[in-house]
């Protein structure tokens, strides 16, 4: 509109000027105007057409070509008549007009104004046959005020002006204004479009699209551009369901009359992102349905936030459940074992009374043996408890597969290769060096029965760290530094269902007589006894594997090698004060110490013990061997106050099941010697004369 300002002032300036050398200069004024308003009116329509991104830096410097060359000209037109080529005055009543014989640089000027002016138009013409009503109303005024000047330009260059010399245009540009007020202040042009849909829809993250009555694409913002991959001036008026993705129940967005929602997975970039799609009905003042508006929201992160919140509560949950069962299990195993110590040492003491070919020696032997079975199950209940007695130790975890191979290559046969690469300069972990032997033996046994034609056994081990990426797959575990223990078969994988299940006690897929289920149930509790986690992850028919992670420390590795040897022969005449609550447990125990000669004071509990030791003397007693967990007063507060009296004795602890904390090292300067139940006469008194030995 400044340019068209310009262009009437200097030519009403130029009606009322008497002499041809200021004449001639308002008209030169004139042409400030005249060669910036199609370039202003290119560049309107492109931008309220939605086509900016033809708007390059380079593209206008080409389309302000013409316009700066023809401003050039006119203003050094004296020199070369390229725009008016002659020109002289006549006076008609009493205004003065020009005549001039235009050059050709007035020509290709006039034909690049009309093929502005055309292009502009057919833009504006094309925006207003696929707009909604609101917006055809605004593209009819801005086309009645596009054409009007072109109307008066074109009447007065033909010569049939209805006044002899009267330029229109300029009179023209007045009817334009008029119309470009209507449809500003009648029709909302700068509130609605293009300012209002910049400022908002442009700015969206959501894509945005907006269908007419009839379902045809009537304008839609960058972001859906990009979701959708097309350029909106390729689908502008074209049919919804030519554009949008054909996608199951997409249908229906634009199909009903009230507001839908869709959820589905849409390619971005080469990539699968899933979309939260809303389809809300336009409507008008009358409520009738004059289009949708359909609003694509991007919610990949959300859902997969989601699903990372849903896995870590399910990990938490089958955590919690088997904690509960390992609980559970753990009370039970206790009695348990608290039953089978009477029962194999009975056994143990009818073995060695009945003479080798008497007929009961038989039964007695099938008695110890059924209660050695029985003891095998309750210590995998134990470790699947996480709660059997834990002896740890600074070990290097590669060094300990590396000696264990040839054992797991025996287990698994000739028609499964093992492999298990060295890599050295890993660090230590702090664990019972048994404890995951057994978790390598019962993993190698699994992977074996998976692959009962053959395949491959991958052991490897790496050092991880665990940060708050990772930590989303291991809601168990601290940040920290671990190492890594994976075990990967090539067998026939496990479902989903069964995934969730195999760390259960007595879980097993296998036919009865094959296997009690404890198997990974004891993987399971030694590494959670170890602060480790286990992940497992199947692909039915391509293989399974696990993952073990255990704690980094900063020690160096002691030996791995653990000493079986029970220590010498028994050795009694010497006095050993028994404290056991059970009175089954202490009645066997105390006939078996003193079949190997030992004087045996008996006490129910930690105080009954205190009393004894005082009315016989301790410094008379050898050997304190205890229960760790009784009423009144515990073994560990009776060993510490016997040895703060007598720090000679020995003490030697009995235990179904211990946590490695129980028992505070600290309060005892030599290291803890532990038996557990049960146990038959033989070990136990191997035992006692292991410990008595050291004294």
């Amino acid at each position: 509109m400044s340019a068209v300002t310009v262009w009437l002032v200097a030519y009403a300036m130029g009606l009322t000027s008497l002499n041809l050398p200021t004449k001639l200069l308002w008209a030169k004024i004139e042409y400030v105007g005249i060669v910036t308003v199609p370039l202003g009116l290119i560049v309107f329509a492109i931008w309220h057409t939605r086509h900016q991104d033809w708007l390059t830096v380079n593209r206008l410097l080409l389309l302000a070509i013409i316009p700066t060359v023809t401003l050039a000209l006119v203003w050094t037109n004296e020199e070369h008549g390229l725009i008016w080529a002659r020109y002289s005055a006549h006076r008609v009543d009493s205004l003065m007009f020009m005549d001039k014989t235009y050059g050709a640089g007035f020509w290709v000027h006039l034909a690049y104004d009309y093929v502005i002016m055309t292009v502009a138009s057919i833009m504006l013409i094309r925006w207003a046959l696929v707009s909604n009503r609101a917006f055809r109303r605004q593209a009819a005024a801005l086309l009645i005020a596009v054409a009007a000047p072109w109307l008066g330009n074109t009447i007065y260059l033909s010569g049939r002006s209805p006044v002899e010399d009267l330029d229109l245009t300029p009179i023209a540009f007045t009817v334009s204004g008029l119309m470009l007020a209507v449809a500003v202040f009648r029709f909302r042009l700068l509130d609605v479009t293009p300012m209002a849909r910049v400022a908002v829809m442009e700015g969206m993250h959501d894509g945005l699209v907006v269908l007419d009555g009839l379902h045809r694409i009537a304008d839609m913002n960058p972001a859906a551009e990009r979701i959708l991959g097309v350029a909106f001036r390729d689908v502008l008026g074209r049919k919804a369901s030519e554009v949008l993705p054909a996608r199951s129940g997409m249908l229906r967005l634009w199909g009903e009359d009230t507001e839908e929602h869709l959820e589905t997975a849409l390619e971005e970039d080469d990539q699968e992102r899933r979309f939260d799609i809303t389809a809300t009905p336009l409507r008008d003042g009358r409520g009738a349905t004059m289009g949708r508006i359909i609003v694509f929201r991007d919610v990949t992160e959300h859902r997969q936030t989601e699903e990372a919140r849903i896995s870590l509560e399910e990990q938490l949950r089958e955590s919690q459940r088997i904690e509960a069962l390992g609980r559970l299990a753990g009370g039970v195993a206790h009695e348990f074992n608290n039953m089978l110590t009477p029962i194999l040492a009975y056994a143990s003491l009818s073995m060695n009374a009945i003479s080798h070919d008497h007929p009961a020696q038989q039964y007695a032997q099938r008695i110890h043996e059924s209660a050695r079975r029985a003891a095998t199950v309750v210590d995998q209940i134990l470790a699947f408890a996480g709660r059997q007695y834990n002896q740890p130790r600074a070990l290097e975890l590669d060094s300990l597969v590396q000696s264990t191979t040839d054992m797991l290559g025996r287990l698994i046969g000739e028609d499964i290769t093992l492999s298990a690469p060295a890599t050295p300069g890993l660090g230590t972990i702090e664990v019972d060096p048994v404890h995951v032997e057994q978790l390598l033996v019962n993993m190698t046994i699994n992977a074996r029965d998976a692959m009962p034609d053959g395949g491959r056994l991958t052991i490897e081990t790496a050092n991880v760290t665990v940060d708050s990426v990772a930590g989303r797959q291991h809601a168990e575990l601290d940040f920290g530094e671990y190492l890594r223990l994976t075990i990967r078969d090539t067998g026939v994988g496990i479902d989903e269902e069964i995934r969730g299940r195999i760390f259960e006690p007595f879980f097993t897929t296998k036919r009865v007589g094959e296997s009690a289920g404890l198997g990974l149930a004891l993987c399971h509790g030694i590494v959670k006894q170890s602060g480790g986690d286990i992940r497992v992850s199947s692909v039915p028919g391509h293989g399974t594997t696990f993952e073990v992670y255990f704690p980094r420390v900063e020690r160096s590795a002691a030996e791995t090698n653990v000493n079986h040897d029970w220590g010498g022969p028994p050795s009694g005449g010497k006095t050993i004060l028994l404290v056991e609550d059970e009175p089954s447990v202490r009645e066997v125990v105390a006939e078996m110490l003193r079949e190997q000669g030992y004087a045996v004071l008996e006490a129910e509990d930690g105080r009954a013990a205190l009393s004894m030791a005082k009315e016989h003397g301790s410094e008379e007693i050898h050997l304190l061997l205890t229960d760790v967990i009784m009423p009144v007063m515990g073994g560990i507060e009776l060993a510490h106050t016997l040895k703060d009296s007598n720090p000679t004795i020995e003490v030697l602890f009995m235990t179904g099941y211990v946590d490695g904390n129980i028992i505070p090292r600290e309060r005892f300067a030599a290291d803890i010697n532990v038996i557990r139940k049960p146990f038959a006469s033989d070990e136990l008194a191997h035992k006692v004369s292991e410990v008595l030995d050291k004294a």
